[in-house]
């Protein structure tokens, strides 16, 4: 038996200095109606989403389509960069990913993160075994949940991830399979 963890990355939103309350843009809520039909003839028995505005959106009408709540999981928010809207942002997100125990201000390093999200992850798994769980997470994070299980996931992994992006993450016993999900 295996426990089945949808890790899907919020569809496009707008961009504020507010990350908690940052909506989905108009193509983001069009994306999240593509999630919810790719999800339409699998199953999910259980649905989990970070606590941040554009997280709950891409996930809502899987939510309806499915009957279930939507339960708020703080620990699959963004990772917190310690970076505001910079313009060498990107440069200092790789050096983040060069240097996994780096973190600028109050932000996480990589490490930090990617524990906090790999221990969320380990939970799920353990209190719903054998189940099926979509998770709405932010890419920054999900990045380094997927690095933990699978180091070719890199800075040029979360890059190149759209928005939205769906990875099927397979737990048995000790053998955890990746797969990405096409939701285009």
């Amino acid at each position: 038996m295996s426990t089945s963890c949808y890790f899907i990355r919020h569809a496009h939103a707008t961009y504020s200095e507010d990350e908690q309350n940052r909506t989905l843009s108009s193509i983001g809520l069009i994306q999240s109606e593509a999630v919810a039909k790719r999800f339409a003839s699998i199953r999910v028995d259980v649905i989990v989403s970070s606590p941040y505005r554009r997280a709950i959106q891409t996930i809502e009408l899987l939510a309806e389509q499915k009957g279930l709540s939507v339960q708020l999981e703080g620990e699959f928010r963004e990772r917190e960069s310690g970076l505001g809207f910079e313009r060498d942002f990107e440069e200092k997100i790789e050096a983040l990913w060069k240097s996994p125990d780096l973190y600028y201000g109050n932000g996480e390093s990589n490490e930090q993160a990617q524990q906090r999200g790999r221990i969320a992850t380990e939970r799920l798994v353990q209190s719903f075994k054998n189940k099926s769980i979509a998770i709405a997470t932010h890419g920054n994070l999900l990045t380094l949940i997927l690095s933990a299980f699978d180091s070719t996931f890199t800075f040029e992994s979360w890059k190149s991830m759209p928005m939205p992006a769906v990875y099927k993450l397979t737990f048995s016993k000790t053998l955890v399979e990746i797969e990405m999900i096409d939701v285009s």
